[in-house]
């Protein structure tokens, strides 16, 4: 029995509260301060109670709001969701007793709109907007107009009809859980047909964007000081009112310099322009809170500590309410470098996850113990908690964590394997979870969830980047692993081992041949396939992928790639050749892996872009465009080119290991690298990059206007007959020996 009765006095905290009790009819009743309490209690209920004898629980939340997602998610995850996928999702934010979601769909609408009621015509409004996939980064300022198709204006349009209805649908039932969703408002960029509607208005030009070519960056945006600024604002903030309804929230969204810098370092400049923000805000709703993203805080060099504490002094003058996402806590936390944000509200955030790509990634002892010394700071202000990963569906315990956190107890210390044990045995079901299991998921905290450094992230495969003789590379997301290769390799043959059902033993535990007869054993071995495990968890197949992957493409390719240029280098081709064929058959053998799980799989973000264009009517422009047409490129070029031509400053960022991109996109590549430096070898000349950029740029540039599905091998999904364990078996029996041994030699 579900009841939103208790009050906040239940507990000691003062924040949302949930109570499980069992009365004397045996009767399990879950209270709730809130829906969201409501929703966390069962969420605890599901995964404790059911498996133990608990008979009263009261749980506190420390912070009041529990948020999600930051601002780009919605341009790497959820661009393409249709109506029931977004159900699921909120339906998980309940379960996790998140209060407090971005919800930023439509937003073009509301945008469009109210330039139309400003008088611009309705082609030069469409010109400023970019294509579906980039909505976000048009948001924020960082680029304007789109790429692909000339004269898509019907299209464009089209898509931001389709998630107006879908936003309108978001909304009702994120308020019918009772949550508080952040909007967004306006903010400041506008379309450079406004300039010279407003000539005696001052507008700055932003820098450039990410390396982004000059027509598709540098846009402008209106000074905040300026009196156009509050009319905008509050004409923006009324329109989502008429369109949504007066009492959707009182929270907004405005990141004025996201990876952007102000027109002016001047203190009074920057107070001035905060207030004015302030001002026009409290305007539109005179209950207005300003929420923005702390990740403009990461230009150091710009935002020292007088011009920063100047930005938020405004606010404070202006007696304006804040809520700060300090988006990047586990690396880069900003609250520590403020004192606090200086004592204005802000959340402790977990991002975890850059530009939706898959990694085993992680700072575990950070999370474990970061956010509960942002309680205790001596400010005072942390009111909230969240995750905020640019991609979803990757390294899941440490979101289910950091919402845990939210509940505990700040004054008791928390130790990570116990949760990690309880989570695993929850995902792979208590029966299944074998004592192997959880050694090589301990191992695997230790390892890839402890990572150390600032400024990080996931280490990046060599397989999604353009290839080349040297890709060793630092700093962020460096394509050097950043843990001992041999602790995870190990954790891998344990948990494969656990699915054959030998718990003992210490097979490749030692492996004492050498790198070249390993490699030559591999090369003569076929995929077999391993027996089927039909009582796999969904859960365990999926990490069965994500651990697999993770030694093949970050230990094991790294080293062929090695042995082949070392064998262009000697003019050894017997040598290229056997590399070369290795790595063909890597890639090869990933991507069969990769195939027999949805959320590995390229069909499925294709199959979310179809679905939409179906739902999308052209009304306006030009027509020869179809919708599906432009979402499959939309979908194709932000995981490859992320721009509009090929090894740009952004290619490859948004990478992704799904099958069908790694055997259609990626292989040809790699072969046509192996090929070329063989020809070369062969001929006796040096081998070419421009050249080889040029040649693979063509390929490129023909798979981002594909089709998919209308060449064989093209599927949407997982066949019935394909089994992860079985597949991931066989791998083993063919990578395992030669994983372990480089594991051990970069060990050494």
């Amino acid at each position: 029995m579900l009841k939103e009765t208790i009050s906040t006095n239940s507990t000691t905290n003062v924040h949302d509260v949930y109570r499980i009790t069992t009365s004397r009819s045996s009767k399990v009743v879950i209270e709730g301060v809130s829906l969201s309490a409501l929703g966390a209690g069962l969420n605890y209920y599901l995964r404790n109670t059911c498996q133990v004898d608990i008979s009263n629980v009261i749980q506190g939340s420390i912070v009041p709001w529990r948020y999600y997602m930051n601002v780009v998610t919605a341009g790497y995850s959820t661009v393409f969701w249709d109506w029931e996928r977004w159900e699921r999702e909120i339906d998980w934010m309940v379960l996790n007793g998140i209060n407090m979601p971005l919800a930023l769909t439509g937003q073009e609408y509301i945008t469009r709109q109210m330039y139309l009621n400003l008088g611009l015509p309705l082609e030069e409004v469409s010109s400023y907007f970019v294509g579906a996939a980039f909505q976000p980064w048009n948001r924020m300022g960082n680029i304007q107009g789109s790429w692909g198709f000339k004269n898509d204006t019907g299209v464009k349009n089209a898509f931001i009809d389709s998630q107006f209805e879908l936003q309108k649908k978001i909304l009702q039932r994120m308020k019918a859980f009772g949550m508080t969703p952040i909007l967004p408002s306006f903010q400041s960029f506008v379309p450079s047909a406004l300039v010279q509607r407003f000539p005696n208005t001052t507008f700055h030009e932003a820098t450039q964007w990410s390396g982004m070519p000059l027509e598709y960056t540098k846009v402008h945006y209106v000074d905040p000081q300026e009196p156009l600024f509050a009319t905008l604002a509050e004409e923006f903030i009324k329109l989502q009112k008429q369109f949504y309804g007066e009492n959707v929230t009182d929270h907004y969204i405005l990141d004025l310099y996201n990876e952007l810098l102000p027109a002016s370092s001047d203190e009074q400049y920057l107070k001035s322009t905060t207030k004015a923000v302030v001002h026009a805000l409290r305007k539109a709703d005179k209950n207005a809170v300003w929420v923005m993203q702390s990740w403009f805080l990461t230009s150091t060099q710009f935002w020292t500590p007088g011009v920063t504490k100047s930005f938020f002094d405004g606010i404070r003058e202006a007696e304006g309410k804040a809520f700060i996402i300090d988006l990047y806590s586990e690396g880069l936390p900003q609250w520590k470098h403020t004192d606090g944000f200086y004592g204005m509200d802000w959340g402790w955030s977990m991002i975890n996850n850059f530009a939706g790509g898959q990694g085993i990634f992680g700072v575990l002892p950070t999370v474990l113990a970061e956010p509960f010394a942002g309680y205790h700071h001596s400010a005072k202000s942390m009111r909230g908690m969240g995750v905020t990963p640019d991609g979803i569906n990757t390294n899941e315990f440490l979101y289910h964590l950091v919402y845990d956190i939210a509940w505990k107890d700040p004054n008791q210390p928390l130790s990570g394997k116990p949760l990690l044990d309880q989570f695993i045995q929850r995902r792979y079901g208590p029966k299944q979870t074998t004592p192997l299991m959880l050694e090589a998921w301990d191992q695997i905290s230790k390892s890839l969830w402890n990572i150390t450094g600032e400024l990080t992230g996931k280490v990046k495969s060599y397989l999604d980047l353009n290839p080349k003789l040297d890709m060793v590379a630092y700093g962020f997301e460096p394509t050097v692993p950043m843990y001992d290769t041999a602790v995870v390799a190990d954790a891998w043959k344990k948990l494969m081992r656990s699915t054959n059902g030998q718990e003992g033993g210490g097979a490749h535990t030692v492996v004492q041949q050498g790198l070249d007869e390993l490699a030559q054993e591999a090369s003569s071995l076929e995929l077999t396939l391993g027996s089927k495990a039909n009582n796999a968890s969904p859960g365990l197949r999926f990490d069965i992928i994500d651990v697999t992957r993770e030694v093949l493409l970050n230990t094991v390719l790294p080293a062929l790639q090695k042995e082949l240029v070392k064998g262009f280098n000697q003019t050894d081709v017997p040598r290229i050749t056997l590399y070369g064929g290795l790595i063909e058959a890597l890639i090869l053998d990933t991507d069969r892996l990769l195939s027999t799980h949805t959320q590995f799989h390229l069909g499925k973000w294709l199959g979310y872009a179809k679905a939409t264009a179906k739902n999308m009517k052209v009304t306006t422009g030009e027509q020869s465009i179809t919708p599906a047409s432009y979402l499959e490129f939309q979908a194709r070029n932000q995981i490859t080119w992320w721009g509009p031509a090929s090894q740009g400053a952004l290619a490859d960022y948004a990478s992704k290991h799904w099958a069908g991109l790694v055997k259609t996109y990626y292989l040809p590549r790699w072969q046509h690298f192996s090929k070329s430096l063989l020809q070369a070898a062969r001929n006796g000349k040096a081998w070419d990059q421009d050249r080889f950029n040029a040649e693979v740029a063509a390929l490129e540039s023909k798979w981002q206007y594909g089709t998919w599905g209308q060449n064989k091998g093209e599927t949407w999904g997982p066949s019935p007959q394909d089994d992860t364990v079985a597949v991931a078996q066989g791998i083993f029996r063919r990578w395992g020996k030669l994983a372990i041994k480089i594991s051990q030699n970069k060990s050494a």
